[in-house]
């Protein structure tokens, strides 16, 4: 039954000493990364909330396209670009940094 314990020590106590060991080693302080990261994320959910919608395409910009043919396609156009604006290629080109 020793050999049961020792595994089951070597599994986890052995593993989470090392860790801690090793987390020690770290310098302590916070990532900017992280920090730009989350005031990213904030900065475009603010913008696609209010820029990205087909509210706004309707209320500024539908002026622009009114005589177009399938006008009314246009809104939904507008919001999926902004989608995969701001959720592909916003955080594509900052990851990239």
């Amino acid at each position: 039954m020793d050999w049961a314990r020792r595994w089951v020590v070597r599994l986890t106590l052995a593993q989470w000493r090392a860790i801690d060991a090793e987390y020690r080693l770290e310098k302590p302080g916070t990532d900017l990364r992280a920090v730009a990261t989350m005031l990213l994320v904030a900065l475009l959910l603010t913008v696609q909330r209010y820029f990205g919608g087909r509210r706004f395409f309707r209320a500024h910009l539908a002026e622009l396209v009114k005589s177009w043919p399938l006008a009314d396609i246009y809104p939904h156009l507008y919001w999926s670009l902004g989608c995969a604006i701001v959720y592909f290629v916003v955080p594509a080109l900052f990851v990239r940094l």
